[in-house]
């Protein structure tokens, strides 16, 4: 039965150098025996043949040795020579005949990842013997046993070129990869602690966290924990930083995929107990199955977001579908190179897929810095436009206050013209009363009257420069009835129709002077017959009639009175028209005037209180 754990070192082998052309050689064909000892064991142990690359893929793991020695003849270089493993497991020391040449560190009891450090030693020339000499590996692993890649074995130089290159690939780049991911996560931590509605930010920097523990174990050579323990927390932190990359794309996106990244979610937290107590047997099967179905995953979600970004053209949405690209470009490179490259360019060219890791959190962090950038662009156009909407309002504060206080001016003058004509009415009017009543038969009696209906008339005017037509017609009504009772004479005043219709104020005065000069000279040159007068109202013309009789006829009417002048003077002034019909002593006077075809309703309560004030 093939063991998984065999499964990745096969992998490696197929991607690493088969053969190269230069100044070394691979070495493939030698000699092994189990023995754990730390110096080259005698001829006279049990070597058997063996070809590297090395496996345990027919032990059992219980069954594992804990160190395996391997032995192969060289001959000396006319250059200075070395050795190089581009991969083991986990352990290394190289020794010609029985001088030991270097490797890493022998204690078993630290924890090491150097199977992802190349190995290169150097031959010293004192260390040859005349001859054959024969080089010795030793390799030694704890809980997954001996790994070893081929050796090869060369010109010095030219495999420092080799060492230079992977040790950048595999080991520089997860150092960097280690130290990026640790800014990048604190800056998305500080980008979430000023946004912390937004868990993006957070889901992101939970991703770098995670996978900056998989970088360490890729760059560190030691760590404080036992083998399976160490392995089995960063296939964690591998599942974690898929987890949190589908969250990620999920809410940048809105793909609406919830039911998935629950699913996910539940199958990790199930996954942490299975990876922390399985059997070393199985335990790469169970970790490679769930990576390749969180993969899976996440490129699906990945691209379901690309194809997002490409329908909706959402200003940061194009960092996903370039992060969609860029992996399937690194895949299709490493699968070109495995097929079709030649032999010497496997170590020039390498592999690229393991840095999708870093592109999908680079690009993702660019999504994220789009996403602030125009929060910000967001942020100081509506603070633009608050600041124009505070100017306008302002400037409509400072017109409604303008407004307010020339109204309050008005106000203030329209109570001290009250007051003044209040203080007139009342003075000057009850002053005027008095001398009516105290001498009713003289001509100061007349005048006196003469002067309080003056005085009335104006304050009338002042007060309501705009009344409706029923209202003046009630306060001539009222002044008239008045006039003629104080005269001694009948007045009979009819109106038929109705019209509730304001007129300007230019046409009220002169109306309301136009019918007390016409009653003034009824009163005046009539008889002591009763005087008719007669309203005729219809929405668009007032008629009005005054019938009695008088001391001449017609042909005198122009010595009744110099306001037979005035009357008509004003009736042109409004557009009206006045007659006057004469039959012995009968006289009729008509007054027509067509009403405004601008007509308005007129309030009932605002016209009663007018006609209250008239009174």
């Amino acid at each position: 039965m093939i063991k998984l754990k065999s499964i990745t070192f096969i992998f490696l082998t197929l991607v690493a150098i088969p053969c190269w052309a230069g100044n070394f050689e691979q070495i493939v064909e030698g000699q092994q025996v189990f023995l754990n000892s730390s110096t080259p064991p005698p001829a006279s142990a049990d070597w058997q043949p063996t070809r590297m690359p090395y496996h345990n893929r027919q032990v059992h793991a219980d069954e594992h040795p804990p160190v395996v020695w391997f032995r192969f003849v060289i001959t000396e270089q006319d250059t200075p020579s070395a050795v190089y493993l581009w991969r083991y497991q986990m352990r290394a020391q190289f020794f010609l005949n029985d001088v030991p040449l270097g490797g890493t560190s022998a204690q078993p009891a630290a924890m090491t990842s150097y199977w992802n450090h190349p190995l290169l030693v150097n031959i010293p020339n004192s260390a040859w013997q005349p001859g054959e000499n024969l080089l010795f590996l030793r390799i030694a692993s704890d809980v997954q046993g001996p790994v070893s890649s081929p050796i090869l074995f060369g010109d010095h130089l030219a495999l420092l070129d080799l060492w230079q290159e992977r040790t950048f690939r595999q080991v520089e780049m997860s150092r960097f990869s280690f130290y990026l991911c640790l800014g990048l996560a604190l800056l998305a931590l500080w980008l979430w602690r000023t946004r912390l509605q937004e868990k993006l930010y957070l889901y992101y920097a939970g991703a770098c966290l995670s996978w900056a523990v998989v970088s360490w174990y890729l760059w560190d050579v030691t760590f404080p924990l036992p083998v399976m323990l160490f392995l089995a927390l960063v296939h964690i932190c591998i599942d974690l930083t898929i987890l949190l990359l589908l969250m990620f794309v999920n809410q940048a996106m809105r793909l609406d995929l919830d039911k998935l990244q629950t699913a996910a979610l539940v199958v990790w937290l199930i996954n942490i107990p299975a990876t922390l107590s399985v059997s070393p047997n199985y335990f790469f099967q169970l970790v490679y199955l769930v990576h390749f179905a969180g993969l899976l995953l996440l490129m699906f979600f990945i691209g379901r977001g690309a194809y997002v970004a490409f329908k909706t053209r959402v200003s940061g949405s194009w960092w996903i579908a370039a992060t969609l690209v860029g992996v399937f470009w690194m895949g299709m490179h490493d699968t070109y190179t495995f097929i079709f490259a030649a032999d010497e360019e496997w170590i020039a060219q390498g592999f690229v897929s393991q840095y999708s890791a870093i592109l999908i959190l680079l690009c993702f962090f660019g999504h994220l810095g789009q996403r602030f950038v125009d929060a910000l662009n967001e942020t100081d156009q509506l603070n633009r436009e608050l600041e124009g909407r505070v100017a306008q309002k302002e400037q409509e504060l400072q017109g409604i206050y303008a407004e307010a206080l020339q109204l309050e001016v008005a106000k203030s003058n329209l109570r001290q013209r009250e007051q003044i004509y209040r203080d007139l009415h009342d003075d000057v009017g009850a002053k005027l009363v008095s001398i009516i009543q105290a001498t009713e038969e003289n001509k100061s009696s007349n005048y006196a009257r003469a002067a309080l209906e003056s005085l009335r008339a104006a304050i009338f005017q002042a007060k309501y420069p705009e009344l409706s037509l029923r209202h003046l017609l009630d306060g001539c009504e009222e002044e008239a009835l008045l006039r003629a009772e104080v005269m001694g004479k009948e007045l009979q005043w009819k109106q038929v129709g109705e019209a509730s219709i304001e007129l300007p104020s230019e046409t009220n005065y002169h109306l309301t002077r136009i019918i007390r000069e016409a009653i003034s000279n009824s009163l005046k040159f009539g008889l002591n017959s009763p005087i008719d007068v007669v309203v005729e109202l219809s929405a668009e013309h007032l008629r009005l009639t005054i019938r009695n009789s008088v001391f001449a006829t017609e042909p005198a009417l122009s010595g009744f009175s110099s306001g037979l002048t005035n009357i008509r003077f004003r009736a042109d002034c409004i557009g009206a028209e006045v007659e006057w019909h004469a039959a012995d002593v009968d006289m009729h006077f008509t007054l027509s005037l067509p009403l405004p075809l601008s007509e308005r309703p007129v309030d009932a309560d605002a016209a009663a209180s007018m006609g209250e004030n008239t009174q």
